[in-house]
C-alpha cells in the first residue's frame, strides 16, 4: 500500500550431471548443483503513514517522533551447494536406487536474522527407493530417506506402496507414507526488526527461540483404474487422508514487551496441525478425434492453530477448498483445427499464510488453434480466452483474475 517501496532480485543457478552406465541393468551418476539469489524488497514509510494516522499522534502512541521506519518484506542473500551421487541397478523382477548426498544452504540477511554474519546449514543424507515385482499382478514400492542437518539434526521420510492388477483393464493402488521436513534456516533463526529514521532499536517484532522439531505428514492412499481401450473410456477414483503436525507457526507472545506496536511478538512454535480426507476422481473419453475429461474432488479438513501463544486453540474447516472440479474438453478437426476449452470450479476457501478468504469462483477458458506447414517449418496459432465472461479473487482479496485474451504463435524448425 506505500508507494515508496523498493525492489531488486538477482538468481543464478549452474548444474552438471555425469552419468556411466557399464551394463543395461546397472548405472551411476554424480551431479552438483549451486543457486544463489540475492533479494532486496522493502518500504519506508512515514510512521503516520503506516498507521494511517495523523502525524502529531504518532508520538502519544508510540512515544516516537513520526520519522521514516524501514520494513523489509523479502530481504537477504541465501546460496546453496549440493552434490549427489546415485546408483541403479535391477533383475529380473527387482528395481532399485541407492544414493547419498551433501548439502551446504547459507542465508545471510541483518534485517530477518539479525547479524550481518552469514548462517549456515550443512546436511548429508542416504537414500533408496526398491521396486519389487512380487508376481506378474503384484508390485511392492518401498522407498526412505534419512537426513542429519544442523537443526533438528536426524530426521526420516519413508513410503511404501504396492500396485495389484486384478485384469487387464483394472488395477488398484494403494500407499502410505511418514514424512518430515526440516525447519529452514529462516525457520530456526529469524529475529525481525524494524529500522528507524532516528536508530531506535526495539524488541523484534518476529524471533525463533532456536527449539524447533520438524514437521510431520502422515498419508494415506487407495486408488482404483479401469481403462476400456475399445471405447475409449478410462476412469479413475482414489479416497486419501493426510495428517500434519508440529508445524511451524507464530502465535503472538503477549508477555513479552514490545513498545512499538504494544502487542507482544511473534515468536516461533510447533503447535499448528491439520488434517484432510477426501475423494478424488476423472472420467475421460478419447476417441474419434474427441477428448474429454471430467475431474472432481471432495475434501473436508480441519486446522487447529493458535493466535496467541497458550491460548485457547482456533479451528479452520476451509483451509482447503471442499469442493474442486473440471470439465475439459477437446475436438480435432480435419485441415489442422482443434478447438477445446475447460470450466472450472473452486469452493470458498480461507487461505493460510498470506492469503485471504476467497468466495467461490467459477471460471471458463476457450482455446482455438490452427496447425500448418510451411516447407521444414511447422506451425501453430492459438487464440487463448481465460476467465471469460467474469472476474474472481485467486489466493488474496486485492487479487482479482480479469478476464485476459491471447494470441500466440509457434514456429518449429
Amino acid at each position: 500500500p506505500f508507494k515508496n517501496g523498493s525492489s531488486h532480485l538477482y538468481e543464478a543457478h549452474e548444474f552438471v550431471k555425469w552419468e556411466h552406465g557399464p551394463a543395461e541393468n546397472r548405472s551411476l551418476s554424480v551431479q552438483f548443483s549451486h543457486n544463489t539469489v540475492d533479494r532486496k524488497g522493502r518500504v519506508t514509510p512515514l510512521l503516520s503513514e503506516a498507521f494511517d494516522i495523523p502525524p502529531e499522534l504518532v508520538p502519544v502512541l508510540t512515544g516516537m517522533k513520526d520519522q521514516r521506519v524501514t520494513v523489509v518484506y523479502d530481504d537477504g542473500d541465501s546460496e546453496r551447494y549440493d552434490l549427489e551421487a546415485q546408483y541403479l541397478f535391477s533383475s529380473h523382477r527387482y528395481k532399485g536406487a541407492l544414493g547419498a548426498g551433501i548439502r551446504r544452504d547459507t542465508l545471510q540477511s541483518y534485517e530477518h536474522l539479525g547479524t550481518k554474519d552469514p548462517i549456515n546449514n550443512d546436511s548429508a543424507r542416504l537414500f533408496s527407493n526398491n521396486v519389487f515385482d512380487l508376481t506378474d499382478d503384484l508390485s511392492l514400492h518401498v522407498g526412505g530417506i534419512v537426513e542429519h542437518n544442523e537443526i533438528v539434526y536426524e530426521h526420516h521420510s519413508w513410503r511404501i506402496a504396492a500396485n495389484y492388477r486384478i485384469s487387464p483393464t483394472q488395477s488398484l493402488r494403494a500407499s502410505f507414507s511418514k514424512t518430515e521436513r526440516s525447519p529452514s534456516i529462516l525457520d530456526e533463526y529469524w529475529s525481525f526488526r524494524p529500522i528507524f529514521e532516528d536508530g531506535t532499536k526495539t524488541s523484534p517484532l518476529i524471533d525463533s527461540p532456536y527449539n524447533n522439531i520438524s514437521e510431520k505428514l502422515s498419508a494415506a492412499r487407495l486408488g482404483y483404474a479401469w481403462a476400456n481401450p475399445v471405447s475409449g473410456l478410462s476412469a479413475d477414483i482414489s479416497v486419501f487422508g493426510e495428517r500434519a503436525k508440529d508445524l511451524i507457526s507464530w502465535p503472538d507472545d503477549k508477555s513479552v514487551d514490545e513498545p512499538f506496536l504494544g502487542n507482544g511478538i511473534d515468536t516461533t512454535t510447533n503447535d499448528d496441525q491439520y488434517s484432510i480426507t477426501g475423494v478424488e476422481g476423472q472420467l475421460a473419453l478419447d476417441r474419434y478425434g474427441y477428448h474429454l475429461w471430467l475431474q472432481g474432488m471432495l475434501s473436508r479438513s480441519n486446522r487447529e492453530y493458535q493466535n496467541e501463544l497458550g491460548g485457547v486453540p482456533w479451528y479452520l474447516d476451509r483451509a482447503t477448498a471442499k469442493f474442486v472440479g473440471a470439465l475439459l474438453f477437446s475436438r480435432d478437426f480435419p485441415n489442422g483445427f482443434t478447438l477445446g476449452g475447460a470450466l472450472y470450479r473452486m469452493s470458498r476457501m480461507e487461505w493460510i499464510g498470506d492469503g485471504t478468504e476467497v468466495p467461490a469462483y467459477n471460471r471458463v477458458d476457450l482455446r482455438f488453434a490452427k496447425r500448418f506447414q510451411l516447407n521444414d517449418v511447422h506451425g501453430t496459432i492459438e487464440l487463448l480466452g481465460q476467465n471469460i465472461g467474469g472476474s474472481h479473487l485467486e489466493y488474496h482479496d486485492r487479487t482479482v483474475f480479469d478476464p485476459r485474451y491471447y494470441l500466440r504463435v509457434g514456429l518449429k524448425y
